[in-house]
Order: C-alpha cells, then sequence, then structure tokens
C-alpha cells in the first residue's frame, strides 16, 4: 500500500496493528488491519479518541506489517 506524506502527519513512532478488530492501544499513529473484515485504516493519534480514517479494503486474512506501505 502506498501512503503519501500529504495525507498522514504521524504522532510518535509509527505503529502497526493487526488481527480481529484491530485498534490502537499506544499514543503513536497506528495503521489497522482488521484480519476479519479486510479493512485498512490508519488512527492518528494511536489512542482511539478520534476515529480511525478506513484507507482501503483487501481480502480478508492477510499476513500484513509496516514494511508492506510505502511512504512517499
Amino acid at each position: 500500500l502506498q501512503v503519501s506524506s500529504a495525507f498522514y502527519t504521524p504522532v510518535g513512532t509509527l505503529q502497526f496493528a493487526s488481527g480481529p478488530g484491530a485498534g490502537a492501544t499506544t499514543a503513536n499513529s497506528t495503521f489497522l488491519y482488521d484480519t476479519s473484515t479486510g479493512i485498512v485504516s490508519f488512527d492518528r493519534d494511536g489512542t482511539g479518541a478520534s476515529a480511525a480514517i478506513q484507507l482501503a479494503q483487501l481480502n480478508t486474512g492477510l499476513t500484513l506489517s509496516l514494511g508492506d506501505f510505502g511512504f512517499f
């Protein structure tokens, strides 16, 4: 997935969370992949206080990591 730096301004260290119902759990910007729905989203504050923004709908059950994201 290619993500433009114009789209996001990370807070803290960029994180990635994956799993059924994946959610942000730290005060760092987090990309999320919900393995049960295939939804990829971005939680800027990392706390869930602000709603995560859906970026894409992928197949379910994929094995993704932060390394699968390209930033430009």
